[in-house]
């Protein structure tokens, strides 16, 4: 008894405990910190989330450190160099992230932990006050650096790189200028890679009201599209004072990334690129876009189709012509002509990658022969070599993609001012993901799927694992296998993945719980990787399949069947599931 009582005391009653001992009234502490500058160049902070106090730091916590792992009742954070340029994105100071720990980490100021705490508030400092040094702004035709004083644009100027970079190349000796300019708008990616590994993280601002060099478009969100609060705290963090902050916003899934990137459009109004991971995905973003917003329509128009009745269907249909117009989809399928009329392009990271090849062959090829001029203006214009013209904004969905080495040259092609990503899951199995704060931005925002779904936003889940027996035969051949000579290893570990997945209890069982769930009318997704098993569910099951061989038109079938009829009730899908597919 008396040690549960003390077990009790040291779980629940310490922390005030010790701002009794204190003798100072702050707020309850709930964090623990483990500092692992030296050798992992990382603060861990694990964090209560049982505490009355956690909720009203968690917003904070996420902003200035990277969530790693979110139990019911214990979070893990790391404080890294990148989530501190994320804090100063977010207008978070150095002195104010030190307040915070100093609040609500047990026993940070304690006597005993003197040095601990100045190794921290040196990491801190050191990596928050090289972000605020410098950054990259576009503004009309030129691209610039600019930094905080001369002597952080006199150290980027002594490294070659960057030097070779600039506009009119300075010596580096003699600068004394706070600003330089840059080649071209081509060079600010190179430049701002080159400045992470230098130690001088740069971020991008587009000046987007004062750009006329790059033309503005009619868009508007519709009046009855209501943004919840936090879709709306993603575009102000993005968006301030006429500057677009380039980076990346992380919402869960099911939390209206796409209608973000709407907002966002509404409020830069350029021309946009907008890069998708599927064809799927370009047609729901085509039709969000006609669905969120006014595109094509001046306020004039606006006003006069109010006064004569634009709720009507017929005005409603004019309006969604008017909008198709101005959007081009660029896919293995579907290759809408890019005019200058064309206000929105949608199209795949793939397509991005094929453009890009076709546009280097192109220019090599004519770069060694003289083109005939006749034959050069009977040539049909391929859509595919206007989409690395000028753009205001370029928005990336599903950016985790973005680091692999397919996409990185590419997306050096792209000739847009302010970069966004969005995504739901900001963690990649290699440790490219940090790639993206120089290939897009910092972290811009940042909210957890416990947090909406606390907040009604969401559907609270309800995840169940089932322990399935292999049969006695799959089992005996899963051991024979498995206990074979070590040659060739490799080789059997796909067939014994192929036998545990196949096993026939669990397909029994998953029969039962499909039939179940029908029962209730439910609609039932079937993911599996294996596309010959995935086959077989479906002849079992009686559904469509829907995977990489599944033609774009039978999948938006399905998907339409699936969401407003009763005719599909069950989807077999593959992994191409897995990403930007809209489905309840």
């Amino acid at each position: 008894l008396f040690f549960s009582l003390l077990l009790l005391f040291v779980t629940i009653l310490a922390p005030y405990s010790v701002l009794l001992i204190r003798g100072k009234s702050m707020p309850m502490q709930c964090l623990f910190l483990r500092e692992r500058t030296a050798t992992e160049d990382c603060i861990t902070v694990l964090a209560e989330a049982f505490r009355s106090s956690f909720p009203a730091i968690q917003n904070f916590l996420t902003t200035i450190a990277e969530p790693t792992s979110r139990l019911a009742l214990l979070h893990e954070y790391r404080i890294t160099r990148f989530s501190l340029g994320t804090a100063v994105s977010a207008n978070i100071s150095a002195a104010e992230v030190i307040k915070f720990l100093d609040n609500y980490v047990y026993f940070f100021c304690d006597e005993s932990l003197v040095e601990k705490r100045k190794r921290v508030c040196a990491f801190v400092e050191t990596y928050m006050s090289r972000y605020n040094l410098a950054r990259i702004v576009i503004d009309e035709e030129q691209t610039s650096v600019v930094c905080k004083d001369a002597s952080t644009a006199k150290a980027l100027l002594e490294d070659r790189v960057v030097r070779s970079l600039c506009a009119h190349p300075p010596k580096a000796s003699r600068t004394e200028a706070c600003s330089f300019l840059l080649r071209s708008r081509a060079a600010a990616r190179p430049v701002a890679e080159r400045c992470v590994a230098l130690g001088f993280p740069l971020q991008q601002q587009y000046d987007y009201e004062r750009d006329m060099s790059i033309r503005s478009i009619n868009i508007m969100l519709k009046t009855q599209t209501k943004p919840r609060p936090y879709q709306i705290d993603a575009v102000d963090a993005a968006v301030s004072d006429g500057f677009l902050r380039s980076g990346c916003i992380v919402l869960p899934c099911g939390a209206g990334k796409t209608l973000v990137g709407i907002m966002l459009l509404c409020k830069v109004k350029k021309p946009t690129l907008i890069l998708c991971a599927g064809s799927v995905s370009v047609e729901q973003w085509k039709n969000q876009i006609l669905e969120f917003s006014t595109l094509g329509c001046s306020l004039g128009n606006d006003e006069n189709r109010s006064s004569s009745g634009s709720g009507t269907a017929s005005g409603r249909q004019r309006t969604r012509i008017e909008g198709v117009a101005r959007i081009s989809c660029l896919t293995a399928k579907q290759k809408d002509d890019i005019t200058d009329d064309t206000d929105i392009v949608l199209t795949t990271y793939n397509m991005l990658v094929t453009a890009h090849k076709a546009q280097a062959r192109y220019h090599a090829e004519h770069c060694k022969v003289a083109v005939d001029t006749q034959r050069k203006r009977g040539r049909r214009s391929n859509p595919k070599e206007r989409l690395f013209q000028p753009y205001g904004l370029l928005i990336m969905d599903e950016v985790h993609v973005m680091p692999a080495e397919t996409y990185k040259e590419s997306l050096g092609f792209i000739n847009a001012k302010g970069v966004i990503g969005l995504t739901a899951t900001y963690v990649r199995e290699d440790a490219k993901i940090r790639d993206l704060f120089h290939l897009v931005g910092p972290k811009l925002f940042d909210v957890s799927w416990e947090t909406l779904a606390s907040s009604g936003y969401l559907a609270n889940v309800t995840c169940v694992e089932i322990l399935t027996p292999l049969t006695r035969q799959f089992s005996l051949e899963y051991m024979e296998r498995s206990s074979s000579d070590s040659t060739g290893a490799h080789r059997r570990i796909p067939l014994l993945v192929m036998l545990a997945a196949a096993n026939p209890n669990k397909m029994l069982c998953v029969m039962e719980l499909i039939r179940r769930h029908l029962a209730e009318s439910s609609k039932i997704l079937v993911f599996c990787d294996h596309i010959a098993l995935l086959k077989e569910y479906s002849k079992v099951l009686n559904a469509p399949v829907i995977c990489g061989e599944t033609p774009h038109r039978e999948r938006l079938m399905i998907f339409s069947d699936f969401q407003s009829t009763s005719k599909v009730n069950v989807i077999c899908i593959s992994r191409v599931g897995d990403v930007t597919v809209n489905l309840p």
